[in-house]
């Protein structure tokens, strides 16, 4: 409703799609770091524009995937895809936004 009447996004709203992934929360850091490789559970073509919460949580302790090669790929295309899904969010999608608002100073006590 806020998208529609406010901001006047309607089919932008329509459109949108959250996604939740596994994770784990980690007491020592008071914070949920994912279990997965999140680029690899969004399909290549939804892949458009990712804003992503608290992104340092989605980096930090970045599970990396298993990427699938063809049998018969060369060794260049064999590089080239494990390099883009090393790099991660800006090399699966065309638009990365961060949400920062973590409380750092917490983790300054370490």
């Amino acid at each position: 409703r806020y998208s529609e009447e406010r901001v006047n996004c309607k089919e932008e709203a329509a459109n949108l799609q959250i996604r939740f992934y596994p994770a784990l929360y980690h007491d020592m850091f008071g914070s949920i770091f994912a279990t997965v490789d999140i680029c690899s559970i969004i399909p290549q073509d939804e892949a458009d524009v990712a804003i992503l919460e608290e992104p340092e949580h989605l980096t930090w302790f970045r599970c990396l995937p298993n990427v699938p090669v063809e049998e018969n790929a060369t060794v260049e295309e064999k590089k080239a895809l494990e390099e883009k899904a090393f790099i991660g969010w800006t090399a699966k999608f065309k638009y990365v936004v961060g949400i920062l608002h973590t409380n750092y100073s917490a983790y300054l006590n370490f």
